[in-house]
Protein backbone atom coordinates (compact mmCIF):
# COMPACT_ATOMS: atom_id res chain seq x y z
CA UNK A 1 0.00 0.00 0.00
CA UNK A 2 1.08 3.43 -0.50
CA UNK A 3 1.22 4.41 3.36
CA UNK A 4 2.55 1.61 6.24
CA UNK A 5 3.70 1.95 9.71
CA UNK A 6 7.02 2.64 8.52
CA UNK A 7 5.93 5.31 5.37
CA UNK A 8 3.22 7.16 7.42
CA UNK A 9 1.14 9.59 5.32
CA UNK A 10 1.28 13.21 5.77
CA UNK A 11 -0.65 16.19 5.14
CA UNK A 12 0.24 19.97 4.20
CA UNK A 13 -2.55 22.28 4.14
CA UNK A 14 -2.57 26.33 2.91
CA UNK A 15 -5.49 27.78 2.98
CA UNK A 16 -6.16 32.07 1.55
CA UNK A 17 -8.31 34.24 3.59
CA UNK A 18 -11.39 34.11 1.92
CA UNK A 19 -12.13 38.02 1.37
CA UNK A 20 -8.17 38.26 0.21
CA UNK A 21 -8.74 35.95 -2.16
CA UNK A 22 -11.85 37.53 -3.66
CA UNK A 23 -10.30 40.78 -3.79
CA UNK A 24 -7.30 39.41 -5.58
CA UNK A 25 -9.37 37.39 -8.02
CA UNK A 26 -11.76 40.17 -8.98
CA UNK A 27 -8.63 42.28 -9.76
CA UNK A 28 -6.85 39.59 -11.40
CA UNK A 29 -9.81 38.77 -13.75
CA UNK A 30 -9.97 42.52 -14.62
CA UNK A 31 -6.95 42.29 -17.00
CA UNK A 32 -5.84 39.14 -17.64
CA UNK A 33 -7.31 38.43 -21.13
CA UNK A 34 -5.82 34.62 -21.26
CA UNK A 35 -8.20 33.49 -18.51
CA UNK A 36 -11.52 32.01 -19.98
CA UNK A 37 -13.29 33.69 -17.22
CA UNK A 38 -11.88 37.11 -18.04
CA UNK A 39 -14.47 39.75 -19.11
CA UNK A 40 -14.44 42.98 -20.01
CA UNK A 41 -17.27 43.77 -17.81
CA UNK A 42 -15.53 43.67 -15.00
CA UNK A 43 -13.82 46.75 -15.68
CA UNK A 44 -16.52 48.73 -15.42
CA UNK A 45 -17.74 47.59 -11.70
CA UNK A 46 -16.92 48.09 -8.19
CA UNK A 47 -16.11 45.52 -6.29
CA UNK A 48 -19.40 45.35 -4.70
CA UNK A 49 -20.87 45.30 -7.50
CA UNK A 50 -18.52 42.11 -8.33
CA UNK A 51 -19.50 40.81 -4.70
CA UNK A 52 -22.93 40.60 -4.89
CA UNK A 53 -23.19 39.48 -8.36
CA UNK A 54 -22.65 35.81 -9.70
CA UNK A 55 -19.51 36.12 -11.19
CA UNK A 56 -17.73 35.41 -7.81
CA UNK A 57 -16.61 32.10 -6.70
CA UNK A 58 -18.86 30.46 -3.83
CA UNK A 59 -17.23 28.50 -1.78
CA UNK A 60 -14.73 26.96 -3.84
CA UNK A 61 -12.77 24.74 -1.96
CA UNK A 62 -15.57 23.32 0.10
CA UNK A 63 -17.68 22.95 -3.97
CA UNK A 64 -14.64 21.07 -4.81
CA UNK A 65 -14.26 18.92 -2.11
CA UNK A 66 -18.03 17.50 -2.08
CA UNK A 67 -18.46 17.72 -5.51
CA UNK A 68 -21.30 20.20 -5.38
CA UNK A 69 -20.10 22.60 -8.04
CA UNK A 70 -23.67 24.92 -8.37
CA UNK A 71 -26.89 25.01 -6.10
CA UNK A 72 -27.24 25.92 -2.41
CA UNK A 73 -25.30 24.72 0.12
CA UNK A 74 -26.86 23.07 3.23
CA UNK A 75 -25.57 21.99 6.22
CA UNK A 76 -26.17 18.09 5.57
CA UNK A 77 -23.44 19.23 2.32
CA UNK A 78 -21.18 20.00 4.91
CA UNK A 79 -21.55 17.01 7.89
CA UNK A 80 -18.87 14.16 8.21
Amino acid sequence: SLFSQEAPGRVFALFREPVDRAVSMFEYLQYAEWEPTYSKYLKSITLHQYAMGDMIEDNYITRSLINKKKGTLTEEDVEA
